[in-house]
C-alpha cells in the first residue's frame, strides 16, 4: 500500500510540475563597491542587465537599464523584469527559459552617464528543482 501511495504521489507532483509557471521577475540585490573595494554608500549608479541565450556570448534576448541610488551599506535591490525604467531589448515574460542555458551579463556605469564601459561579469542562471524537493519530502513523510 505504501508503495502505491508513493507512486501516486510522485505522479501527482510530476503532473503539477508541468503546470508550474516561470516567475515573471527575478530578485536582484547586489552591493556596489568602487575599484578599491570600498562600499559605495548613498551613491547614484546605473546598471545594465542583459539576458543572453545559449552562452556567455550568446544572443541578447532581454535587456534593461536601471538608474538608482545605493543605501548606506552600498546595497540596492529590485526585480529584474519588473518596473524597469528602460527596456531596450525584448520582453522579460517572453523569455523561453525551458530551451537552452540563459546567462545574465551585468554592466555598470560609475559615471552615471549611461556609459557602459565596465562589465562586472556574466553568470549562468541556475534553477532549483523545487518540484523534486517536494516529491522527496512527500515520500519521506
Amino acid at each position: 500500500m505504501n508503495k502505491i501511495y508513493s507512486i501516486i504521489s510522485i505522479l501527482l507532483i510530476s503532473t503539477s510540475a508541468l503546470f508550474a509557471q516561470v516567475p515573471d521577475a527575478i530578485n536582484f540585490q547586489p552591493i556596489a563597491r568602487d575599484t578599491s573595494g570600498e562600499v559605495m554608500s548613498n551613491t547614484a549608479i546605473q546598471i545594465r542587465l542583459t539576458v543572453l541565450d545559449g552562452s556567455e556570448t550568446g544572443t541578447e534576448i532581454y535587456q534593461e537599464l536601471r538608474a538608482l541610488t545605493t543605501n548606506e551599506y552600498g546595497s540596492f535591490s529590485f526585480q529584474i523584469g519588473r518596473d524597469a525604467e528602460y527596456v531596450t531589448i525584448g520582453v522579460f515574460t517572453d523569455i523561453v527559459w525551458e530551451t537552452g542555458n540563459k546567462f545574465l551579463k551585468i554592466d555598470y556605469d560609475p559615471t552615471n552617464q549611461f556609459n557602459w564601459d565596465l562589465t562586472l561579469g556574466t553568470i549562468e542562471f541556475a534553477t532549483v528543482p523545487f518540484h523534486l524537493r517536494l516529491a522527496l519530502l512527500h515520500i519521506l513523510t
